[in-house]
């Protein structure tokens, strides 16, 4: 939970991942052989770290661990599409929705693996299966909304970032990428609206640069 707090900037990740470090090793302490905590140390070295090969050690462990985890094979899909293997991405990523295909997290992270490979028509495909499980799933949404505005659909991306939007009680992560689809959209006004609710907000919540 730690580690996705950080990954999504809903709380200051070096706060976030501090927390999901302290947390993992203390579950290392007890039983390094539980594969959801090579998972959690694999998230902390890419979230935080940067560190990819050691992500990659501690995810491959996951799997060794238990071949049946979908969730560490999506995970390091997004580190091979970083260092530019995505053949080797897409392999994982069908592993993980072979191995678990009832799952909107599952089709919605192997949607962010096709958005950030360029991919954006796989990526909507993906996100579709996840949003035909679960028509509200928050990641779903908002993968689906950032490939559809690099294709340029700018009112359907608007409509999905509104969603998850709402869903997350608008949060910063979520309305920054509306603001930015009404920005790209030539809606000055709305996109104005969004900048100026997320200055308001500094002063008691964390807002990610990026938002």
């Amino acid at each position: 939970v730690y580690a996705f707090l950080g990954l999504y900037s809903l709380m200051r990740p070096a706060d976030a991942f501090a927390m999901a470090a302290s947390a993992a090793h203390r579950a290392m302490q007890i039983d390094p052989d539980v594969p959801e905590v090579q998972t959690s140390l694999g998230l902390v070295a890419t979230g935080r770290d940067w560190d990819f090969p050691k992500a990659m050690r501690h995810l491959g462990r996951a799997i060794e661990l238990d071949r049946t985890q979908a969730l560490p094979r999506i995970y390091h899909s997004w580190i091979q599409v970083i260092l530019g293997n995505f053949p080797e991405a897409v392999r994982l990523a069908s592993e993980a929705q072979a191995i678990d295909d009832q799952s909107p997290l599952v089709h919605s992270g192997a949607g962010y693996a096709y958005f950030m490979a360029g991919e954006f028509a796989d990526g909507v495909m993906e996100c579709d299966r996840a949003l035909e499980l679960q028509p509200n799933f928050i990641i779903g949404l908002y993968v689906k909304g950032m490939c559809r505005a690099v294709q340029g659909q700018l009112d359907e991306a608007i409509e999905l970032l509104s969603r998850a939007a709402a869903m997350s009680n608008r949060a910063p992560f979520y309305i920054g990428l509306l603001g930015n689809f009404f920005a790209r959209a030539g809606r000055r006004d709305e996109a104005q609206a969004i900048l100026s609710e997320l200055q308001s907000r500094m002063a008691d919540t964390y807002i990610p640069p990026h938002a």
